[in-house]
């Protein structure tokens, strides 16, 4: 661990054994399934055989409780988790150390294939990766299985400061969640950007463990 960042390991992301996936914490119902499979296709019945993405699984292979954090500009040290605001997500500043607030904390269900769906504790909602008028944005939906709301977690080594550096990358979109300057209500604000090897502070987006 490097100042406020940590790269969890393997054996604390909550390895279980594989079970069907249901919406954590806030008790919410599993996705209805049809003779015991989710049908979550990406293409229409009516498309060639052969030619069809496979489908998304949909066991989990592990769950966690975590903050999803940025640690703020280099020699800043400032950290922020994300959460939810009246206008929407928002990064909250963090209370000191790696601690999580009830507020703060989201539920990481690993799916097979390596993918997370990151579920808001507080209200059990999703975050969804999204299209609006003004580009693409990242908001918190009612949760499915669908590919908007499975998000890869690379980890990509060290930036210029020693930090652990990990993004956190729509499936659907390809782009990386990060902080997009202030809110109206000022707060700290949320983009989907291009994904960037150049390490950019802005994407990082580490996985704090929440007990």
């Amino acid at each position: 661990m490097t100042g406020l960042q940590r790269r969890v390991p393997e054996e604390q992301r909550g390895k279980q054994s594989s079970r069907a996936w249901v919406f954590g914490t806030a008790g919410l119902a599993g996705v209805a399934a049809t003779g015991g499979v989710v049908a979550i296709l990406l293409s229409s019945a009516s498309t060639p055989a052969g030619s069809r993405p496979a489908p998304l699984a949909t066991n989990v292979t592990g769950t966690q409780a975590v903050g999803l954090a940025n640690p703020g500009e280099p020699q800043a040290g400032t950290a922020a988790l994300l959460s939810e605001s009246q206008t929407g997500l928002t990064f909250t500043s963090s209370s000191g150390g790696e601690n999580v607030q009830p507020s703060q904390q989201w539920q990481a269900d690993q799916m097979g294939g390596g993918a997370y769906i990151l579920v808001f504790t507080p209200d059990g909602l999703c975050l969804t990766a999204t299209a609006t008028k003004h580009g693409p944005a990242a908001q918190l939906s009612r949760c499915g299985l669908g590919l908007s709301q499975r998000w890869d977690h690379p980890y990509l080594g060290t930036d210029a400061t020693g930090r652990t550096y990990w993004q956190l990358r729509s499936a659907a979109t390809g782009r990386c969640l990060g902080v997009g300057g202030k809110q109206l209500d000022g707060g700290i604000g949320v983009a989907m950007l291009s994904c960037s090897k150049a390490m950019p502070w802005q994407q990082l987006i580490s996985f704090w463990t929440a007990f």
